[in-house]
């Protein structure tokens, strides 16, 4: 910044002149012409106290709502998936029945004569087939499963919800000055 002197006149005011002004004439608030010395007339005026420079315009902020929202979307989407990842590599279990139980049927049912075989079979025919254990454990798996279902409903909720904030944050206007 060029510095600024101040030129008397004879009403008492005293304008604002800089070197580029140095051997013109300025004419003073009261009308008056007044010849503004040259360099060497200059340096022996009052300087004028000028305000701290400007600071430099900055460019628009890196992160405006625009990238806020795609990053919260973002972050929302990646822990969804990974709670969804972690429930089915956790509680995925395959439905097991005992260990022993085609044993312990196979040993039963050799036991049976064969009347006695094929009463218990007509009787579970009019009745309907029930195996007790296996009923418990499909109970307990229908259970299970329900469980991992919620759980990754409410996981495909939240992803659902960030991957729509990535798509409105498109949407959204970028900052002032656009990126650098």
């Amino acid at each position: 910044m060029a510095t600024r002197y101040l030129l008397p006149c004879q009403c008492g005011k005293k304008s604002e002149v800089d070197a580029n002004q140095a051997g013109l004439t300025v004419r003073c608030a009261c009308g008056a012409e007044l010849a503004v010395p040259a360099m060497r007339g200059l340096a022996t005026l009052e300087k004028v106290e000028s305000a701290p420079a400007a600071a430099p315009t900055s460019a628009a902020p890196a992160w405006g709502a625009r990238q806020g929202v795609m990053f919260l979307g973002a972050a929302i989407l990646i822990v969804a998936g990974l709670a969804a990842l972690f429930f089915w590599i956790r509680f995925v279990e395959p439905v097991t029945l005992r260990p022993d139980y085609q044993e312990v049927n196979r040993e039963r049912n050799e036991e049976l004569s064969l009347e006695d075989s094929f009463a218990e079979w007509r009787e579970k025919l009019q009745k309907g087939i029930e195996i007790p254990e296996l009923e418990m454990q499909l109970e307990k798996y229908e259970e299970y499963n329900e469980g991992i279902m919620q759980w990754e409903f409410v996981c495909g909720g939240f992803a659902a919800i960030g991957l729509l904030l990535m798509v409105v944050g498109l949407f959204l206007p970028e900052p002032r000055g656009g990126r650098s």
